[in-house]
């Protein structure tokens, strides 16, 4: 170990050296937790923050929680448009579609969001995030009118059918 104080140094500076250098041994591989795919689950939190990531729940899961992360760059990159916006609300592995006021005639620098459910359901937590992470990522001027949530079925049902005409003239003749 590499002592660089000086020789007037006293007994406590030594044994503070002594102690803190072998911090040094200790490996820490920082490239591993600033990536959120390598980052160690107890780390995401930290990473979260450290990423300035505006919406962050500690029950979600894993893999969605590494991909609120992921999102958290490109998001603040273009912060404040409908590109940042779609990006963030991604995160959620969910069917959302962003419509702006020009596209359902409502007042202008509105915007409302639709959220399609694949027979899956939203609970009311799930939708105040979503709110949440709505209103971090659009711009200052626009304004969430509605946040609607519809149920899509991709059932098929059968349908047999068949027809059968048949047609004969029979004309009697009398005797």
């Amino acid at each position: 170990m590499l002592d660089l104080l000086p020789p007037n140094a006293t007994d406590q500076e030594r044994a503070l050296s002594q102690a803190t250098g072998r911090l040094g041994a200790v490996p820490v591989e920082f490239i591993k937790v600033w990536n959120p795919l390598t980052c160690p689950a107890a780390m995401l939190p930290w990473l979260a923050w450290a990423l300035s990531v505006d919406t962050w729940n500690p029950s979600w899961s894993e893999v969605t929680k590494r991909a609120v992360i992921l999102a958290a760059i490109p998001t603040h990159r273009k912060k404040g448009t409908i590109g940042a916006l779609r990006a963030a609300l991604g995160a959620f592995s969910l069917n959302l579609d962003v419509e702006e006021w020009w596209q359902f005639e409502g007042d202008p620098y509105t915007f409302r969001v639709n959220v399609t459910l694949d027979g899956a359901s939203v609970s009311d937590e799930q939708l105040d995030e979503i709110e949440a992470t709505i209103i971090a990522a659009k711009n200052a001027r626009s304004h969430l009118v509605s946040l609607n949530t519809s149920t899509a079925s991709a059932f098929q049902v059968p349908v047999w059918a068949a027809t059968l005409q048949a047609s004969d003239i029979i004309t009697v003749y009398p005797q």
